[in-house]
């Protein structure tokens, strides 16, 4: 997310769109200062995942929750799979132009340890003891909503996810 930013920078390009919610790295290159207070990753369907640099946050669907697939092709997809689809504009930063939206069921990893898990990156670098500390979870919970709100996150994200 921060490689077309960077790129401009080193160009003199200008400012990224502000649909680029990435930083151009210079600034760490110059040792200047922090960069992003939180970052979110994860797989299409599965828990969401976020780290601030200290902690691993980890938050799964609820059981039998769902999610949206959005596209705009459905090359490769099945006539019934494409029959399901909605067609709308249901995610803000489209900006207004059409995209289709299926339902789909929640999964999770299989060895995840629970529906929130919190590793401290410091104490544990493995990852292999998680946190039980409901103080930090709420705290992180609220940085991956707010995250999540900065990313024009779907509804169906929050829903599942307990975030609302």
């Amino acid at each position: 997310m921060d490689l077309a930013p960077t790129l401009l920078a080193i160009h003199g390009a200008g400012d990224p769109p502000e649909s680029m919610t990435g930083k151009s790295l210079t600034n760490l290159l110059a040792g200047d200062g922090p960069h992003h207070d939180a970052v979110l990753y994860g797989y299409f369907s599965r828990e969401v995942n976020m780290t601030d640099g200290r902690y691993t946050y980890h938050r799964a669907g609820a059981e039998g929750s769902t999610v949206h697939r959005y596209f705009t092709s459905y090359r490769g997809m099945s006539a019934e799979k494409v029959a399901e689809a909605e067609l709308g504009t249901h995610l803000k930063w489209c900006k207004g132009y059409p995209h289709f939206r299926i339902a789909m069921q929640s999964t999770r990893s299989v060895d995840l340890p629970g529906d929130r898990v919190i590793y401290d990156l410091a104490a544990d670098p493995g990852q292999s003891r998680p946190v039980q500390d409901e103080a930090l979870d709420r705290r992180l919970a609220e940085l991956m909503k707010r995250k999540l709100e900065e990313a024009a996150a779907p509804q169906c994200q929050f829903d599942r996810l307990g975030l609302t």
